[in-house]
């Protein structure tokens, strides 16, 4: 089992990140929508479900997941977007989750030389994403 983790930290508060992963994949309050993944050459639609916003912490929590429909030669992710506070009106945007490489041990091999490679910037792109369709008062990206 491969698990990932990877964040960015944006402007704002809890619930308007929340809005913002919904908004940027196009799935409000909750569902499914596919989603073209692309690292380089390499690309495939995927059909990503998110789960219902929970709330009941400090560190809210939507589920989410995607597989490539109609093939089992790809990994199946599972995992959540959390959105934590930070200090100075500052939230954290996190996708942690895993993954279980198909082919059992040619799979493990595959994933430990480049499945993890292309897994990170595919996580790393989706988190671009959203954090790009995110803007502050001034209507400029935040960081």
């Amino acid at each position: 089992m491969a698990t990932l983790t990877m964040e960015r930290e944006i402007l704002g508060d809890q619930q308007y990140a929340a809005d913002c992963i919904y908004a940027a994949l196009g799935v409000r309050p909750a569902g499914e929508v596919t989603k073209a993944f692309r690292v380089g050459a390499i690309g495939r639609d995927v059909l990503l479900t998110l789960g219902d916003l929970d709330c009941k912490s400090s560190i809210w929590r939507i589920p989410v997941s995607w597989h490539v429909p109609g093939t089992n030669a790809f990994p199946v992710f599972h995992g959540f977007f959390e959105v934590r506070c930070r200090p100075n009106d500052r939230v954290a945007i996190v996708l942690l989750g895993y993954y279980q490489p198909p082919f059992g041990t040619v799979g493990a091999v595959f994933d430990a030389f480049v499945g993890r490679w292309i897994a990170n910037i595919t996580v790393s792109q989706l988190l671009d994403e959203i954090v790009g369709t995110i803007h502050d008062d001034d209507g400029r990206p935040s960081d």
